[in-house]
Parts: C-alpha cells; structure tokens; sequence
C-alpha cells in the first residue's frame, strides 16, 4: 500500500496534506505518530467524566490534528463533535462521539495496515 492508497482507504485529502508539508516523508512521519497521539484518550475519559471543557479541548485538539493531517471523515466527525459541545454547556452528543470513535478507528486501522505492509 502506498501513502496515497492509505488516504484513499480513509477518505482522506492526499493532495491537500501533501500540499501543506511539501514531502511525502513529512506527511509519513506525521501521519504515522498519529497513532501514538493521546487525544482520543483524553476525549473518551473527558466524556466519561462528564468533564465538558476538557470534552470540548479535547475534541477541538483532535479536529485540529486531523484537520492539519487531511483525515477526511474523521475530520468531519471530530468538527461535529467540537460544534456541538463548542457552548461548553452539555455533554458530549452519544451519536456524533460514536461517529468520532468509528472513524478514529478506520484511521488507525489504515495506518497499522501502512505501517505493517511497509515491514
């Protein structure tokens, strides 16, 4: 599999990342700490805490990130979940959380699938 074929497997804008980092190597390396990155972490226990400002850094954090890594649905789900929870008033929507959670789910699948076939 290659890079772009990694994108295409998660909807994901090759051309834009790509355009923003300039290097293939560059959107490798970032793409591949993603991975290890603890956002989603932080934004189910926010959630399970019912701890909405820590929710909504979280969910904000990890629409930035994919944003900036043209994650594509992924990006689309995390902003949904970052709109509505943008008030800082109610918990985190049950349906747009799963929708972040099914999709950081592909993303990371895809990247293990990169990772494994490039070994």
């Amino acid at each position: 599999m290659t890079l772009e074929e990694c994108y295409k497997m998660i909807n994901g804008d090759y051309n834009d990342v790509l355009s923003r980092f300039q290097k293939e190597s560059l959107v490798e390396r970032f793409l591949l700490k993603f991975p290890n990155d603890k956002t989603m972490e932080l934004l189910k226990n926010a959630v399970a805490e019912k701890n909405i400002e820590e929710s909504f850094r979280a969910a904000h954090t990890l629409k930035g990130i994919t944003i900036n890594l043209s994650l594509g649905d992924l990006t689309v789900a995390s902003t949904k979940l970052t709109d509505q929870l943008k008030p800082c008033v109610s918990e985190a929507d049950p349906e747009l959380l799963a929708d972040v959670e099914r999709e950081y789910a592909k993303v990371i699948e895809t990247i293990n699938a990169y990772i494994s076939e490039k070994q």
